[in-house]
């Protein structure tokens, strides 16, 4: 029975903690409590405190302080004797060992040799048990006095305490973000709808246009004051009319129509449904005067898809309609003119766009159907003749000085040749508007009967002087009557007898010549022969002569004659067989090999190193003289797509007569390898047909190259550090992935990342360990994720990731969670463990963009929450952030013109002495005066100021303004100055107090400054001994915002703070029994250290006799006055003093 009812306490003790939010349900340590424990170790001088806190399944060991890890099964006695209610109260066992139930238990036999136990229960609002404060020694404490056991419960009260306010103040936070969230949004709604209608009667107004509604199912019609201008009528009768009245004000021949097309409007449906309604007619006014109207409006449907009304503009454009009938009068007039002319015409006004065109021009420049019409970019006309010939007229490219269209001076002509041979004749003429009119003439005709003549006159002349040999023509005596450029270069003279020809040839060459020419001569045949003759420099070359008898022009027998230089052939001839042996070498040395392919039989010749670069088999009896083979046989060892490639542009090569170049790879038939060669072939043309006949090449082995190319190529799109893909390459897929999903395909997210504290470790390790940790961060990241997504490194601690083929948002928060469960595991660095930690902003496609700058902007957006709302955290892009960065980055904006101005000032709110019920003190606080925002507190500015850095400025000024103003005070209490952090990471603090105290006049112990935590926190050793310092310079220091987090209390003992204010939070819920007594528990701390202790936030009567019963020694807060300008200060203590006079 009792055991069921054991467990009974213990169901109800479960329910209890799942009712109350405030229990941590988490298994970690709490910082918090940890300080509690490491405070009551000092207070009590025991080596072990324990915080155990039960959730509604097991024990978790919350905070501890000595041995604590240790310690395993401490929850199954000790514990236990609290939690499950075995005791009533606390529990002291002052000898374990003396104690039966415990004298055995493996804490007491085994290493640890615990001797002394007491806890106290901490109890939640609900009654029942949730954890336990623990107190353990290794030696028994008969000394442990009632007085001790009262302090163990004042603490117990106090980490109580602070669960239930944990919660209230996350509750009101959350009710107040909710009410502004509603209230800006009613207010943003009201003055967008206010401002839709003042711009609609504007526009109206200025417009010249009305508006109107139908109602349908009324069958009514709203008319605006517009609408009534346009009609003749007076607007106070007919802003509601019937609808039949309101057709009636057509015109009869234009009435039905109107009907006609309201009813088709209202009667779609289903695949005929339309969603606008348009029309133009003429209405009849009062007088009888016709107006034409042009009418527009769009349905208005409700749910179901029904038509609920249609709204609509109505705009008079009687004049407009004038004009199109005179201007399609006179239009169809100059049409008939145009299509009579044989030239194409067209006229450009000043805008560059077509005005009038004719159907001759169309003809003549092969126009795309619909291309030019009235209003049509000129430029059209002018990108098809470009597109289409290679090339734009200057006649239709002129430019101005400005860079405009310049169409020309008068009578500015030219001549084009369009792509299919025809000349055409242009000619610009500019007319007095700005305008220019074209004419396009065909001259094809008149031009080829030119160019025929011209062409027959210098054909000869132009083949003879492009020949490389020397050609000259004489007459039946050997008199030269013409030569070719070769030939006057040769000589360095234009004519020659045949006696001076025959003298310029070699000596020993001479006879011959002479006897060669005499007989060919008279019997007037053709010959050839091969001769040296001498050069204007009396250098001899060899040149093979050919002559052919002809007839001159004349009609006389004469003689025509070519030299072709074959003097380095002659020389290659005799050189090739000593040369053979040093080309071998060649190309075994530069993994060449020559190649020669005959086209008409498809069979390749490969030279002994070309074959043994590509692993072809060679003949064993005679490697030297290589391979042969067929095309087919060498291409099988081409991968498919170099095939390809190959062949086209082999194909390319033999179709245009010129030489090829192409690399492409071969696969080694025994071991597989695969090669890269770049192919050189020189074309050999048939001499008659003057088609390809064979290729003769080279093949260069590249592979070593391609690699280093390759390895260039990966360098240029991944970060060299972690081998992650870099910025360019990530930009690269990022567009890819939106691509597909603009396409149609799954949702996506864009993930930026940045480190927490890598900078820290980066200034702690060195970079070299910085380098290390970034390589195991990019490892990390890799293993986190699926192949199909992408990480990148995009420049120092910053990592982008792309997550592509999503279903929904929460698979990108769960990778997010992944990624920094993974990143906070510790990391090995130079012998020490290191953690960091990192953040991680969201942006999804198509939701949030399906661009990607905008895209990376929102994720970067995310980034920046999520290091704002403690780092380690990730968080999603929300429309309203762009609001929010853009009010923040304005405000900052603000704050910095504020500074430049000096529009900052100090407010000051007494502080009053409870011992003597007199002004003590005066806090400076800062408050900004804003033009338009009104008076702003530093609540709402400083955080801005500590991120930019102005805070540093800020704390400053505040300094020397408060000594400076607080100096001449008559009356002579202290001012306090709050310092943050910041103030203390820059060097110049204590410089800066001396000055602003020296320059005021100020006694030092009226100065007091207030710090909170966060300055302890990142150089203990360093601040502390600062303090030290400016206390010695007289200075009180008192520690601000105690109580919103318990590591403080470890602070009282490395600095003997002059005062604790205790946080406006408890001072709120004083009245409830668990916050009075942590404010109890405070005031108990600061009469045993001697410390002044202030209550901040007291607004009541009833608080301010709460907080003067449990003791505080000084109070602050709107019950006595809020904070006032300087010049109202004196007022207000005066005040105070005459009411505690009264009092």
């Amino acid at each position: 029975m009792q055991d069921r009812a054991h467990d009974r306490g213990d169901e109800e003790r479960n329910d209890a903690i799942e009712a109350d939010s405030t229990h941590p349900s988490d298994g970690d340590p709490e910082p918090h409590l940890d300080a509690v424990c490491r405070t009551a170790s000092a207070l009590f001088r025991v080596p072990i405190v324990l915080v155990p806190l039960v959730d509604t399944e097991f024990p978790a060991l919350k905070a501890g302080s000595g041995a604590a890890g240790a310690m395993p099964g401490w929850s199954d006695a000790f514990a236990g004797q609290a939690i499950a209610g075995e005791s009533s109260g606390p529990v002291v066992i002052p000898d374990l060992l003396a104690d039966p139930r415990f004298a055995d238990h493996p804490l007491v036999t085994g290493g640890l040799r615990a001797r002394f136990y007491a806890g106290v229960p901490l109890t939640l609002r609900s009654g029942h048990r949730t954890g336990t404060l623990c107190l353990i020694d290794t030696v028994s404490r008969p000394d442990f006095t009632d007085e001790h056991l009262v302090q163990l419960e004042d603490l117990a009260l106090i980490v109580a305490g602070h669960l239930h306010l944990h919660r209230a103040n996350a509750e009101r936070e959350a009710e107040l973000r909710e009410r502004l969230r509603v209230t800006t949004m009613l207010t943003r709604r009201e003055a967008h709808l206010e401002a839709a209608l003042a711009s609609q009667r504007l526009a109206e107004e200025i417009a010249g246009f009305g508006h109107w509604r139908i109602d349908v199912a009324k069958a009514c019609v709203e008319w605006s004051a517009g609408m009534a201008r346009i009609h003749g009528r007076a607007p106070a009768d007919l802003t509601r009319i019937p609808l039949d009245d309101h057709l009636g004000f057509y015109h009869p021949q234009d009435r039905e129509r109107v009907r006609w097309h309201l009813d088709d409007t209202v009667a779609g449906s289903g695949a005929f449904a339309r969603d606008t309604y348009e029309h133009r007619s003429r209405i009849v006014r009062p007088g009888g005067e016709c107006r034409v109207v042009a009418e527009r409006g769009i349905v208005e449907r409700d749910p179901d898809g029904g038509i609920r009304a249609i709204s609509g503009i109505c705009l008079d454009v009687t004049e407009l309609a004038r004009s199109d009938q005179h201007l399609r009068e006179t239009t169809d007039l100059l049409r008939v003119t145009l299509e009579s002319i044989d030239e194409g015409l067209v006229m450009v006004d000043a805008d560059d766009r077509v005005r009038v065109h004719n159907e001759r021009l169309n003809l003549l420049l092969d126009l795309p159907e619909g291309m030019l019409h009235d209003g049509a970019p000129f430029d059209d006309l002018r990108r098809h003749i470009a597109e289409r010939d290679g090339s734009l007229p200057a006649t239709l490219d002129r430019r101005g000085r400005d860079g405009k269209r310049d169409h020309g001076e008068a009578g500015a002509s030219g001549e084009h040749l369009q792509r299919d041979g025809t000349l055409l004749e242009l000619c610009g003429v500019p007319l007095a508007d700005g305008s220019t009119v074209y004419t396009f003439a065909d001259i094809t005709a008149r031009h080829r009967a030119e160019r025929s003549l011209r062409e027959s006159e210098a054909s000869y002349r132009l083949l003879a002087d492009f020949l490389p040999q020397m050609v000259w023509i004489t007459n039946d005596r050997g008199d030269t009557t013409y030569c070719n450029r070769h030939f006057g270069r040769y000589y360095e003279r234009p004519l020659f007898s045949l006696k001076e020809r025959v003298e310029s040839c070699h000596p020993d060459d001479r006879s011959r010549i002479r006897g060669d020419v005499c007989d060919r001569h008279k019997a007037w045949q053709d010959y050839d022969f091969e001769v040296r003759i001498r050069r204007a420099d009396g250098v001899y070359r060899w040149h093979k002569v050919s002559k052919r008898p002809i007839r001159l022009l004349d009609g006389q027998p004469g003689w025509l004659a070519t030299a072709l230089d074959i003097d380095d052939i002659i020389t290659a001839r005799n050189a090739l067989e000593r040369t053979g042996d040093l080309l071998r070498l060649a190309q075994d040395a530069a993994e060449a090999g020559v190649w020669e392919w005959d086209v008409a039989s498809g069979r390749i010749w490969q030279s002994q190193e070309s074959a043994r670069m590509q692993g072809l088999p060679l003949d064993g009896a005679d490697p030297a003289a290589g391979l042969v083979m067929t095309m087919t046989e060498w291409e099988q060892n081409l991968p498919a797509e170099d095939l390809v490639r190959v062949r086209a542009e082999a194909s390319r090569a033999i179709a245009t007569r010129t030489n090829h170049k192409v690399e492409f790879r071969v696969l080694h038939p025994s071991t597989g390898e695969c090669r890269w060669f770049q192919g050189f072939g020189q074309a050999v043309l048939d001499s008659e047909t003057g088609e390809v006949r064979r290729f003769v090449g080279m093949n260069l082995h590249i592979t070593a190259r391609k690699e280093v190319e390759q390895r260039i190529a990966h360098l240029a799109c991944h970060d060299a550090l972690t081998g992650l893909p870099n910025r360019s390459m990530f930009h690269d897929r990022l567009e890819q992935a939106l691509g597909s999903v603009r396409n149609g395909g799954r949702g996506m997210a864009v993930l930026c990342l940045d480190l927490d504290r890598f900078k820290a470790i980066n200034d702690t390790f060195g970079h070299l360990a910085g380098d290390i940790l970034l390589q195991l961060v990019a490892e990390r990241l890799r293993d986190v994720l699926r192949p199909c997504d992408i990480v990148s490194r995009l420049g120092g601690d910053e990592f982008g990731i792309i997550l592509v083929d999503l279903s929904g948002h929460d698979e990108a928060v769960e990778v997010a969670r992944r990624v920094i469960d993974a990143i906070a595991l510790p990391v090995k660095l130079d012998g020490h463990l290191a953690n960091i930690g990192i953040s991680i902003g969201i942006a999804h496609a198509p939701s949030d963009g399906l661009e990607a700058d905008p895209l990376l902007r929102h994720a970067d957006l995310a980034l920046y929450r999520a290091k704002a709302a403690g780092r380690n955290t990730a968080r999603v892009y929300e429309a309203s952030m762009d609001a929010a960065i853009e009010e923040r980055i304005k405000l900052e904006f603000e704050l910095r013109e504020a500074m430049l101005r000096r529009d900052l000032t100090l407010h000051y709110q007494p502080v009053v002495d409870l011992a003597t019920d007199s002004v003590s003190g005066v806090e400076a606080l800062m408050r900004w005066p804003h033009p338009t925002r009104g008076m702003i507190p530093a609540s709402t500015f400083v955080e801005i100021a500590e991120e930019t850095g102005l805070i540093v400025e800020l704390g400053n000024w505040a300094l020397r303004e408060a000594c400076r103003e607080a100096a001449s005070w008559t009356h002579s209490a202290r001012i306090a100055v709050n310092v943050s952090a910041m103030q203390f990471r820059e060097p110049g603090l204590e410089e800066c107090v001396i000055m602003a105290l020296s320059a005021s006049g100020l006694a030092a112990d009226r100065l007091e400054l207030e710090i909170t935590e966060s300055v302890l926190i990142q150089d203990t050793e360093a601040v502390i001994a600062c303090l030290h310092r400016l206390r010695y310079l007289g200075v009180r220091i008192a520690l601000d915002d105690f109580g919103t987090g318990y590591s403080s209390l470890s602070y009282l003992r490395q600095f003997p703070f002059d005062k604790i204010k205790i946080d406006r939070s408890f001072i709120r819920e004083i009245a409830d029994p668990d916050t009075a007594a942590i404010v109890r528990a405070i005031v108990g701390l600061g009469e045993r250290r001697g410390t002044t202790i202030t209550a901040e936030g007291v607004e009541t009567r009833a608080q301010l006799d709460l907080v003067r019963a449990e003791g505080c020694n000084e109070v602050q807060g709107f019950f006595f006055s809020k904070p006032v300008p300087a010049r109202d200060l004196s007022g207000v203590v005066a005040r105070l003093s005459r009411a505690e006079r009264a009092a």
